[in-house]
């Protein structure tokens, strides 16, 4: 190296070394200048922060309109000095005060009192601003939960007042992607100056959470939180956790909560997200379901309870699933303003995912006695049974629009009056009501209730769509229709569906004598709003106790007909069926009532007629509509048939409300208890049909008919008689107008040689009027008329008749054995008759007969006045009685008497002849003696075989002039005589003509037509009688009134078809006084003296004028 590169060397060394002392004096300056710039910052910044306006207008200016579009003001910003705290390299820290966000309108938005940001040293080294903590005093936060179920931060930005349900989207969304930013920062992900933040702290906050989805705004105070950086093992990124607590506000009063969280990491399938947990403790629920429409169940506990929720939650804050637990303390469950349960203690545990719910196993135990609530306690008395345990499941899931869901609730050893407690209000609440009002004893066992049930996405719009479940049931008390007598003792089972709730019971008792067999009550339409109950029963008991039963003024079945049955007895077998809307105030007109019975002996006293029922079998059906019953029985002791209906129903005037039927067979005597006393006139079995009807009007009718053929029938005063076997009836209608009756229509008689139609008419009181006979054919007899009532008490029944023929041969006919005329009272006759032809027996004919006639009580005739004609040319005739003294005198004219004497059968056997014919009844006594004379000119006496007898008697004694001819001719007779109902007497009767006189006395029996007469006949009369006529001296030659010189006694005894006739023959030439010594020829007969009726010795014959 040469010495001038040397030199050069060592020149630049020492520059060199010069430049560098140079440079270190100036570092060393610099820093010591740095270090006392430092230490007195430092110092100053001990002394407080220092407030840089600089600062804040930076703040203001990087902060605006990042957040929603608002303005950032700060009121001061500054640097603080904070030391080595915990170890960290943060002693400089940014402070902010009266941080604010305004909207355009100028309105604070958000507030942040007071702040600090710790910055990291570490990247303050590098000249970059990092934090490191993050804590904010008194910061307002506002979480706000969507309606689709989000949630995002607010930090402020709205009021609980300004958020509202009509607010526009976007400004839900402001604070949406906060959290997102928060997980962020502490994460550190990107790994720049954020990643240096480890703790976020909220120090006395306030918390408002807006329930857009639940409808519900909650406050809290107090809030002291933190967020903190940690270590995930495993994973390079840290995560996050946090706690806190807070105060709920709720009112006046405050609920501790605490809180805990967590971050969790992504994984390939699920995005990164948070857990979190709470607890409530000395929650008060009734407070509570004060501030959210969904809480608003909690209202009616009363009782100390513990919530503890947890939940994971995506960083958009939506919702991954979550678990609420809730434990209830002692005290009262509040069902209904007039019901409550006491509790033990309940746990309730609920999961939740964004799209299913799950209630898992939880239970209810309630109290088993406690003090008397303030509601009323149906709480199982101590003693009695162990307190009933609820115990519920259940789960629901979110398909698409709806929830759908179903809870299982099971309870056992229920009283059946705390039912309603365990059914929710307004869950089919009329049957709910009518089983909490009508179900008043018992026990429930074993019951199962399942329901399902859906509601919109947002909770809206309940509905039931299934409800099934079954329980059995001991010992319960059923008011089927208060107040009707209760079923008591029921057992059976429950069972539930979506639209019914059906009860089957049996072996129960109705509150009377009836014993239940079986009873369903069907609660069915529960998913409408006009709930039904069908009662279904088959019981058995008295007859008495299902009438009351029945008749029961709630079911108002007979309160506009009544159903009139005196002490009923015997058993019946009932089904009845009821329905009913299930109304607090039921109407009778909404019952529907069916019920059939079978009743077995039954008896009841003054059924029909003041006669009983007894060994009834019949069957019974009552509707709202109306009755029927029907059946067998013996009424009166009588067989029979026996219906009955009724209608219920509205109709018009002329509706048949009532129908009654009777049908009964019995012979004459055992009828006659039923008021048809016909036992003198009919003999054999009667059959009988009764039917009534009755309109609303108050018209009624009765149709009866009777059946003659197995009876033998003898109407004496109608003459017509019937055979058993020969086939005969009788049938009337009765016309009613209420209790009134009017008339009896459609009246028939009918049978061999009988029919009569006719109508009857009836007054005031039911006094029969007349019957109207309208067409009559008795026998022969052909009529109609009328027949009246008498006018006043003692009068005649009044009988006007017309028609072409009156057959009375039946009535005059002779009966063997009849008894003699009845002097008892029976009812006095008036008759006004018209008739072209009267039949008086065979062969005995009376033509245009016309006039009146009157018989009193005891059918004897009084009075009348009476013409017409026989069959012969001139056969004109009157007869006449007249009233007079005590008695009644007779007249009789007649043109042919002896027509007239064979037509009435007094004698046959005269023929021609002008009659009159005067007689009195001395007393108006039945069978008194008709006592008078007959006049008879120009007639002949025609006995074939007694006339036959006396002229060959008297031929042989040479009188052969007055036995020529067909019989015994007259010029004129006169006859005194006595008539009773069985002899005709002959008082010295005469007869003569010319050539002969005859003169008879004694009888002739009417009933077997015997004759005891005895008389004398005188030949030559005119000649033969002179002696007899002389003065004084005529008795001794004629003793006998028309006897004369030359006279022959004869007898006549015996039947009048073949009589005996005898003649004296020493009498013929005798004198009169003398003709009675040589009677010991006569035969000894009772004929042969006089006969005087009884009680007229002594009176002389009425005669002729």
């Amino acid at each position: 190296m040469s010495t001038r590169t040397g030199q050069a060397l060592r020149s630049g060394t020492v520059a060199t070394l010069r430049g560098c002392g140079l440079l270190m004096r100036f570092l060393f300056a610099l820093v010591l200048l740095a270090a006392l710039g430092i230490g007195a910052l430092s110092w100053r910044l001990d002394q407080g922060p220092i407030w840089l306006p600089m600062l804040a207008r930076g703040i203001e200016q990087a902060g605006d309109g990042q957040v929603g579009g608002m303005h950032l003001r700060v009121d001061r910003a500054g640097i603080a000095w904070t030391g080595w705290r915990e170890g960290h390299l943060s002693p400089v820290e940014f402070r902010v005060v009266g941080a604010r966000l305004l909207d355009e309108a100028g309105h604070v938005r958000a507030e942040l009192p007071d702040g600090a940001v710790a910055l990291s040293l570490p990247w303050l080294l590098r000249g970059k601003v990092a934090p490191r903590r993050i804590e904010m005093a008194s910061p307002k936060l506002t979480l706000v939960r969507q309606m689709d179920g989000g949630v995002s931060l607010d930090f402020g930005l709205s009021t609980p007042e300004s958020l509202s349900d009509t607010q526009p989207a976007e400004e839900d969304q402001q604070g949406e992607g906060a959290g997102d930013a928060l997980l962020g920062m502490l994460s550190g992900e990107g790994g720049g100056p954020l990643s240096a933040l480890q703790e976020i702290i909220l120090v006395d906050g306030e918390v408002t959470v807006i329930d857009r989805q639940g409808g519900g705004v909650w406050r809290f105070a107090g809030v002291e939180a933190s967020l903190r950086r940690r270590a995930v093992p495993g994973r390079a990124m840290p995560g996050i956790s946090g706690s806190g607590k807070a105060q709920l506000l709720l009112g006046v009063e405050r609920v501790p909560i605490t809180l805990s969280g967590e971050s969790e990491a992504a994984s390939a399938s699920v995005p990164a997200g948070v857990k979190v947990s709470a607890t409530l403790t000395g929650l008060k629920p009734d407070r509570l379901a004060s501030f959210s429409p969904v809480l608003k169940p909690l209202a009616g506990i009363d009782a100390p309870m513990t919530l503890g929720v947890s939940g994971r939650f995506g960083l958009d804050g939506a919702l991954r699933e979550a678990r609420a637990q809730l434990d209830i303390g002692a005290g009262r469950l509040t069902i209904s303003p007039t019901s409550a349960l006491m509790l033990d203690s309940a746990r309730l545990a609920v999961a939740v995912t964004p799209d299913t719910a799950i209630l898992e196993p939880s239970e209810i135990r309630l109290a088993p006695a406690s003090a008397q609530p303030a509601a009323v306690d149906l709480t199982i008395p101590a003693g009695q049974s162990p307190a009933p345990v609820i115990r519920l499941r259940g789960q629901a899931a979110l398909d698409q629009t709806h929830w759908k869901g179903r809870l299982e609730v099971s309870l056992d050893r229920v009283a059946m009056a705390e039912l309603p407690a365990f059914w929710p209000q307004g869950l089919s609440h009329n049957t709910r009501d009518w089983l909490a009002e009508n179900v008043t004893a018992g026990t429930a066992r074993n019951g199962v209730l399942r329901v399902g049930a859906e509601t919109e996405a947002d909770f809206s719009g309940f509905k039931l769509t299934a409800l099934e479940g079954s329980m059995s049931v001991d010992d319960a008390t059923v008011h089927w229709l208060r107040p009707v007598p209760p079923l008591s003792g029921v057992s059976g089972t429950v069972n539930f569906s979506p639209t019914e709730v059906n009860i089957r019971a049996q072996g129960t008792q109705s509150g009377t004598a009836l014993q239940v067999q079986e009873a369903n009550l069907r609660f069915y339409a529960l998913d409408t709003n006009d709930e039904q109950l069908q009662i279904e029963g088959k019981f058995s008991g008295p007859v008495a106790d299902m009438l009351t039963v029945l008749k029961h003024p709630r079911l108002k079945l007979f309160d506009k007909r009544p159903l009139e049955i005196k002490s009923p007895a015997g058993t019946a077998e009932v089904q009845l069926s009821l329905g009913l809307p299930l109304l607090a105030d039921l109407p009778a007109e909404r019952i529907t009532v069916n019920t059939t019975a079978r009743i077995s002996n039954m008896r009841v006293a003054d059924a029909v007629l003041g006669q009983p029922i007894e060994r009834g079998q019949f069957t019974l059906n009552v509707t709202n509509r109306g009755l029927k019953a029907s059946g067998t029985a013996t009424v009166g002791g009588v067989p029979g048939k026996l219906g009955m209906e009724m209608d219920f129903r509205d109709g018009p005037a002329t509706q048949v409300i009532t129908r009654e039927s009777a049908e009964i067979r019995g012979d004459a005597q055992a009828l006659s208890r039923f008021g048809l006393d016909f036992s003198d006139l009919v003999n054999g079995p009667v059959g009988v049909v009764v039917n009534t009807e009755r309109r609303r009007n108050g018209r009624g009718d009765v149709a009866v008919k009777a059946d003659l053929r197995d009876a033998a029938v003898d109407i004496d005063a109608l003459g017509w008689s019937k055979p058993r076997g020969a086939a005969a009836t009788g049938e009337a209608t009765l016309r009613l107008q209420g209790e009134r009756l009017l008339s009896a229509d459609s009246i028939r008689l009918t049978g061999p040689r009988l029919a009569v139609s006719g109508q009857a008419f009836f007054g005031d009181g039911n006094r029969f009027e007349r019957v109207e006979l309208g067409d009559a054919r008795i026998d022969e007899s052909r009529f109609s008329g009328t027949v009246s009532r008498p006018l006043r008490e003692g009068s005649p029944w009044r009988f006007s008749l017309r028609g072409s023929s009156l057959d009375l041969s039946g009535i005059l006919a002779d009966k063997p054995g009849a008894p003699p005329a009845s002097s008892s009272d029976s009812t006095p006759v008036s008759i006004d008759a018209r008739f072209d032809r009267v039949l008086l027996g065979p062969g005995r004919v009376l033509g245009n007969v016309s006039g009146t006639a009157q018989s009193d009580a005891r059918g004897v005739l009084r009075e009348a006045r009476i013409s017409g004609r026989t069959d012969s040319a001139e056969g004109a005739f009157d007869l006449i009685v007249t009233p007079r003294s005590g008695g009644r005198d007779l007249k009789i004219t007649a043109q042919d008497g002896g027509a007239l004497l064979k037509a009435f059968d007094v004698l046959k056997t005269v023929s021609g002849g002008k009659l009159v014919a005067t007689g009195r009844w001395q007393s108006n006594a039945p069978g008194s003696a008709l006592v008078g004379q007959a006049e008879m000119d120009g007639f002949t006496i025609t006995n074939a075989a007694a006339i036959g007898k006396f002229l060959q008697a008297i031929t042989l004694y040479g009188l052969v002039d007055a036995a020529r001819g067909p019989g015994l001719s007259f010029n004129r007779a006169i006859i005194p005589f006595a008539l009773t109902p069985e002899v005709l007497q002959l008082n010295e009767a005469r007869a003569f003509s010319a050539s002969l006189g005859v003169t008879a006395k004694g009888q002739i029996r009417r009933h077997d037509g015997r004759i005891d007469l005895d008389g004398t006949v005188v030949p030559a009369y005119a000649f033969n009688t002179l002696l007899g006529n002389i003065p004084i001296l005529g008795r001794l030659f004629s003793p006998e009134r028309g006897g004369g010189l030359i006279a022959v006694n004869w007898g006549m005894h015996g039947s009048a078809d073949d009589p005996s006739v005898t003649v004296n023959p020493l009498s013929v030439l005798t004198p009169g006084f003398l003709r009675g010594l040589f009677g010991i020829f006569d035969n000894a007969s009772p004929g042969n003296s006089s006969v005087t009726p009884p009680g007229q010795a002594g009176q002389e014959p009425a005669r002729q004028n």
